[in-house]
């Protein structure tokens, strides 16, 4: 934890933490049924929810952004590498996985969503499961081959 005793954040930093906290106030405070939610879904989440989600995804992509312009070149490859091989054998695997699940009529979604949907939610996270797990198995070979 020792990252959380830092004192010398940028103002970028500075920023990403300002809005993750206004969206969580949002969150915790705005307490209205979702518009235009579809009634297929089921109950529709608090907006707050959403609007915290939603900005949640968008302060990472910045975030993510300011972090990638802050790497030396040694570590952009070691990044990138990992990502193309550990992302790549990591959709192999998660496309085994996915064609194992689904031949035994499983999804990982069964309590929220059924038929056809329940089965691309599945592929989707087979999928970008597999991409993620290769990708953190894969850093860690090629920082030291770095």
């Amino acid at each position: 934890m020792k990252h959380l005793e830092r004192a010398d954040y940028t103002h970028d930093q500075k920023t990403v933490i300002s809005i993750a906290a206004a969206l969580a106030a949002v969150s915790l405070t705005a307490k209205v049924d979702t518009p235009l939610w579809p009634s297929s879904l089921g109950a529709p989440p608090s907006l707050g929810l959403v609007v915290m989600l939603i900005g949640l995804t968008l302060a990472m992509i910045h975030y993510n952004g300011v972090w990638w312009r802050g790497l030396d070149e040694t570590a952009r490859h070691a990044h990138r590498k990992a990502w193309w091989t550990g992302g790549n054998l990591g959709v192999v695997a998660g496309a085994a996985a996915l064609v194992v699940l689904l031949s035994k009529g499983v999804t990982l979604t069964a309590p929220l969503l059924h038929g056809p949907a329940a089965w691309a939610v599945t592929g989707f996270l087979c999928l970008l499961g597999g991409q993620a797990v290769g990708y953190g198995l894969a850093l860690p070979l090629n920082r030291k081959s770095a």
